[in-house]
């Protein structure tokens, strides 16, 4: 089981295939067409959260955002990530500036780029974790292993 994981791991996060990559871009677009929908069209009661919620909700969102940006840019290097956040960010913010009843700042736009490192943190984590997982299992099966006796 734990062996699956880390090859399951392995093969989203670092060099994913085609499939999982057009499956984060397609992610990435129906993620951020809804932000952008509801930048322009708020619910009726206004805004939905108060700081300090508000931020944590941008940190939340942008993580998850950036670990589709990992996969779909091939999960080679952090870049992507940060270029894609800190556009969508940035266009997120200013669809907020036309309407009045949105509170576009930089602060909005800091939290996404912190979602964005938290992203890449979890990903190099990930991988460290199935690396490990995968030579525990290397180690587990070599000949001469007691445990196999």
């Amino acid at each position: 089981m734990i062996s699956s994981f880390a090859a399951l791991l392995g093969r989203i996060l670092d060099r994913p295939a085609r499939g999982w990559r057009l499956a984060a871009a397609l992610g990435i677009v129906a993620a951020m067409g809804l932000l952008f929908y509801f930048s322009v069209h708020p619910p009726s009661t206004g805004g939905l959260l108060r700081a300090p919620w508000d931020k944590v909700v941008h940190t939340l969102y942008y993580t998850g955002v950036g670990g589709l940006a990992w996969v779909a840019a091939g999960g080679r290097s952090p870049l992507p990530v940060f270029l894609i956040v800190g556009i969508a960010g940035a266009l997120d913010e200013t669809a907020q500036s036309f309407n009045p009843a949105r509170d576009a700042n930089i602060a909005d736009w800091v939290a996404d780029m912190t979602g964005a490192l938290l992203a890449v943190l979890i990903v190099r984590l990930l991988l460290r974790l199935a690396a490990r997982l995968k030579a525990r299992e290397s180690d587990m099966n070599a000949p001469g292993n007691p445990a196999q006796a």
